[in-house]
C-alpha cells in the first residue's frame, strides 16, 4: 500500500461514518441567537452564537466592525462561543472571508470555542480561527454541501463549496485537501469526529 493510501486510510479511520439523513422540512425558517459583550480598553469582543448559520452573521460582522473602530488597542481579540448544527453555506463562507481579511490586516485575532455541537457550515468557521477549541462532549461533523437543485450550475457551486471547505480543513489539519475532499465529495455520508479524533486530524488546537 502506498504512503498516500495509508494516510487516506488513517483519516477515514479517525471518524465514524454514517448514512446521511434528510433534514426534516416543516416549512419554518432556520433560527439563530447571539449576544455579545465588548471591552474597548482591553480590545475584547466576546460573542455567544447558537443555532443555525444564518444571515444573522451579517449583523455580527457589523457589531465586530463597530467594536474594532471603538477599541483602544491595536488589535481586537474576538472570542466566539459557537453551538451550531450547521446552516447556510454562503453565510459561513462570507463570514470566514471577513475573518480572514481582519486576520491578514492584523486588525483582529479569532478564537472559536465550540460547545454541544459543531457541524457542517459551523466547522468552516471553527477551522478559520487563529485558535479553535472544542469541549470533551462536543460533536464535530463534516459532510458534503448539498442543494435541492439538480442542475449543472448547482452541482458546480457545490463542488466549489466542498473545495473551499477541504482547503480550510487541510490548512489547519494534518491531511491534504485531496484527503478531505474525498470525504466531502460523498453526499450520502456524515463523518462524525470525536473531540480526540478532531484533535488527531489537526482540525482543532485543544480539547477543553
Amino acid at each position: 500500500m502506498s504512503e498516500e493510501k495509508k494516510e487516506k486510510k488513517k483519516l477515514i479511520e479517525l471518524c465514524e461514518i454514517v448514512e446521511r439523513g434528510l433534514e426534516p422540512d416543516d416549512g419554518s425558517e432556520p433560527t439563530s441567537y447571539y449576544e455579545f459583550t465588548v471591552n474597548p480598553t482591553k480590545g475584547q469582543f466576546v460573542v455567544t452564537y447558537c443555532g443555525c448559520i444564518t444571515k444573522d452573521l451579517i449583523k455580527l460582522i457589523d457589531a465586530i466592525e463597530i467594536a474594532s473602530i471603538e477599541m483602544t488597542t491595536p488589535e481586537l481579540k474576538v472570542t466566539i462561543h459557537l453551538s451550531s448544527g450547521g446552516g447556510n453555506t454562503k453565510y459561513s463562507i462570507m463570514f470566514v472571508k471577513y475573518m480572514k481579511g481582519l486576520q491578514k490586516s492584523g486588525r483582529a485575532k479569532f478564537t472559536v470555542i465550540a460547545s454541544t455541537n459543531c457541524c457542517s457550515a459551523a466547522t468552516y468557521i471553527l477551522c478559520a480561527a487563529d485558535c479553535s477549541f472544542i469541549y470533551s462532549h462536543t460533536q464535530f461533523v463534516i459532510h458534503s454541501n448539498v442543494t435541492i437543485l439538480d442542475t449543472a450550475g448547482a452541482k458546480k457551486c457545490i463542488a466549489d463549496y466542498n473545495r473551499r471547505y477541504a482547503k480550510m480543513y487541510s490548512a489547519r489539519g494534518n491531511y491534504s485537501t485531496k484527503d478531505f475532499l474525498e470525504l466531502l465529495n460523498d453526499p450520502t455520508k456524515d463523518y462524525i469526529f470525536t473531540p480526540e479524533a478532531a484533535l488527531a486530524a489537526g482540525l482543532i488546537n485543544l480539547i477543553l
